[in-house]
């Protein structure tokens, strides 16, 4: 597990060490799923914050929570098209706020707009490659060589591919689009109501 873990973030253009690697298993458990959404949630970090070597440090300072109601599950009910359970969840966090990767409760509704804004671009535009292969005759073994989707990540991807066809994946990418620039030229409504009707318009 541990070389899967090194692979896993190299696939991201990301170094670790073996012993950083080791430090997260320790820290999480050997369970695959919660590891890889870890991996895609530090590797968005990385990308941001310019880093291109995972450090223990930087894994203490993101670990998830384990908490409440997240960001991916937000994004994962969106997608599926759960859109009640989205918006209850949305309403939840942002009345009682949600653990951040430090494990403080935070409320601050940018933040979380930016950080759903950033997972579901990156889910949609995954989709979207998922796509593209299957339409090409490829399968399992593709996706899995083409993208950096992780194996535990692909019943959750079947489920929302089937919700998700083209059309709406290319909606929602232009809703997310344009929802950053209303976010960073303050041209829009509040952010808990950007995403609101992001979920109910896609």
């Amino acid at each position: 597990m541990n070389q899967w873990l090194v692979h896993r973030f190299s696939q991201s253009k990301l170094k670790i060490d073996a012993k950083s690697a080791q430090m997260m298993i320790d820290r999480m458990g050997p369970v695959m799923a919660p590891l890889a959404q870890t991996i895609e949630k530090v590797s968005l970090i990385c990308s941001a914050e310019g880093h291109s070597t995972v450090t223990e440090d930087l894994l203490l300072d993101h670990l998830p929570s384990g908490g409440d109601g997240s960001a991916f599950d937000l994004v994962d009910r969106w997608f599926e098209k759960k859109r009640p359970e989205a918006l209850y969840l949305l309403k939840q966090m942002l009345e009682t706020g949600w653990l951040d990767e430090k494990d403080q409760r935070v409320k601050n509704p940018q933040a979380l707009m930016l950080q759903c804004s950033a997972l579901a671009l990156k889910r949609a535009r995954e989709l979207r490659d998922v796509r593209r292969i299957v339409e090409k005759g490829g399968g399992e073994k593709e996706i899995l060589a083409e993208t950096t989707l992780a194996r535990p990540f692909l019943p959750k991807i079947r489920l929302q591919y089937k919700h998700c066809d083209a059309a709406r994946v290319d909606h929602i990418i232009a809703t997310l689009i344009e929802l950053d620039w209303q976010m960073k030229s303050g041209a829009g409504a509040k952010p808990e109501e950007m995403l609101e009707r992001a979920i109910l318009s896609v």
